[in-house]
């Protein structure tokens, strides 16, 4: 079973389908209604073993709610992938400390509270699994308007 946070679109709705089309469980959550996110109607469509869950992950205490409903469906997490980020800030002399704390908030905090969530309840059942994190290429490299996202 997986749970790919922020999988609505892009990398995160390529690697839910590559683990459904592997034989896995997957959860799709997105913070944007289901009628909003055409992409994973059509993989909820095909494939029986996906499940979507509505989680805005930027605000405090959905962590724990998400990967409640989605241990409920599946009894498990087995891998974890955290995904969830984007970049919305304005250019460089422009940023303020609350561009700073809500970047970081939206790109760092969810995969720790996810993962908190998940680890407490694999622990409590003794089970191990798998935790993943993508990141960028912007890692490596900047472009205008991401300085903070980079």
């Amino acid at each position: 079973t997986a749970l790919v946070t922020g999988s609505s679109s892009g990398i995160g709705l390529a690697a839910a389908r590559a683990m459904l089309a592997a034989g896995a469980r997957v959860a799709l959550p997105s913070e944007r209604p289901l009628d909003r996110c055409p992409e994973v109607q059509t993989v909820l469509a095909e494939h029986p073993t996906a499940v979507y869950r509505q989680a805005d992950l930027s605000r405090d205490g959905a962590a724990e709610p998400l990967v409640g409903a989605v241990w409920d469906v599946f009894g498990s997490v087995d891998v974890l992938v955290n995904n969830v980020g984007t970049f919305r800030e304005p250019d460089f002399l422009s940023l303020t400390r609350a561009d700073f704390d809500r970047t970081f908030h939206l790109n760092v905090w969810p995969a720790v509270a996810v993962t908190q969530a998940v680890v407490r309840r694999a622990a409590a059942a003794g089970r191990g699994g798998r935790v993943l994190f993508t990141s960028s290429l912007n890692g490596r490299r900047s472009e205008p308007g991401h300085t903070l996202y980079d």
